[in-house]
């Protein structure tokens, strides 16, 4: 099907985003220590995932984006999916001739095209619902202006 899907839309070779399964990915604040330098933070979370950071599943692939700094700790906000779901859709993409950009996040990839699009003032607060056959998803994004993907 999705063969057919490619041939039909004339998007063979094309560089594609896919979505993360919601189902899959979590999405927490943690505090980091400040003593733990910008630069250093993904080889703390590495460390710290499975003892002091507890995620729902093994082996996670995850990304994260600092947003904010207090007198006693930095906050991330971090994006976690289980590695064996994350990399099965890239090897499925790739075996119809698409050639993978990232993994996203649809509440940020539905901002990105609603910002896209001129529909969202980005110096206030947004409130997206998300709806679909047996699911409801409401995020509120405040004021995120960077593009966040999970990388591969």
């Amino acid at each position: 099907m999705l063969e057919e899907c490619v041939e039909e839309w004339g998007i063979k070779g094309k560089r594609v985003v896919f979505l993360v399964p919601d189902t899959y990915l979590v999405l927490r604040n943690e505090k980091i220590p400040l003593s733990v330098a910008d630069e250093d933070i993904k080889g703390y979370l590495y460390l710290e995932i499975g003892t002091s950071i507890m995620l729902p599943f093994k082996d996670p692939v995850f990304d994260y984006e600092l947003i904010g700094q207090k007198s006693e700790h930095k906050e991330i906000l971090l994006f976690a999916a289980p590695e064996e779901i994350v990399n099965d859709l890239p090897s499925l993409l790739e075996s119809v001739s698409l050639h993978l950009e990232a993994a996203d996040v649809t509440a940020l990839s539905l901002y990105r095209l609603y910002y896209l699009i001129d529909q969202i003032d980005s110096q206030k607060s947004t409130l997206l619902i998300h709806c679909v056959i047996k699911e409801i998803n409401v995020i509120m994004l405040l004021l995120i202006k960077k593009t966040l993907f999970i990388r591969r």
